[in-house]
């Protein structure tokens, strides 16, 4: 069996370090990459049809109103199968106290039976919020262990916790 390394992650205008910047690469991806370095799993990003805006004010704003319509986007590049992992790395920033809604739409998407994941969260001070529960909950059938919170200010330093983290499992 393989490992899929799947997430969701946010370029342009961020919150970063107490202030919005411009990123030309999503915390979350690096954090992602990381795992991809010390697994050697696929990779799969999770791309909406209609991403939220680049603006951070803007994305906060379609985030929020998403959450509470619990309007989940569609994605455009998911397999029609991910039945050959059975083990997942679910890597995504958290929003609102939620992991994002295009992680909702993934996890509707597959059956999760006999699979194990792993949530990673990147984060501005809300650690992993409520995100490993409604994981657990739409997640049918999947074993959710071991989450691993990582500050957005510090995923770029976060190569030596994630390479720890994976070799414990």
């Amino acid at each position: 069996m393989k490992t899929l390394i799947v997430y969701y992650s946010k370029a342009g205008e961020n919150w970063f370090d107490g202030e919005k910047k411009f990123l030309e690469k999503g915390n979350t991806q690096i954090c992602a990459e990381f795992i991809k370095e010390c697994t050697g799993g696929d990779m799969l990003p999770l791309i909406m049809k209609h991403p939220y805006s680049d603006d951070y004010d803007q994305c906060c704003e379609e985030a929020r109103i998403a959450q509470q319509k619990n309007d989940k986007p569609e994605l455009i590049n998911l397999p029609d199968s991910i039945a050959e992992y059975d083990t997942i790395y679910l890597c995504y920033p958290i929003y609102w106290s939620m992991a994002p809604m295009a992680v909702l739409s993934f996890l509707e998407k597959y059956d999760f039976a006999n699979k194990k994941i792993y949530p990673l969260s990147t984060h501005e001070g809300s650690g992993l919020g409520a995100s490993v529960s409604t994981i657990r909950f739409k997640a049918k059938g999947a074993e959710v262990l071991d989450p691993l919170p990582i500050p957005g200010t510090l995923a770029s330093k976060s190569h030596n916790r994630i390479k720890n983290w994976v070799e414990t499992h």
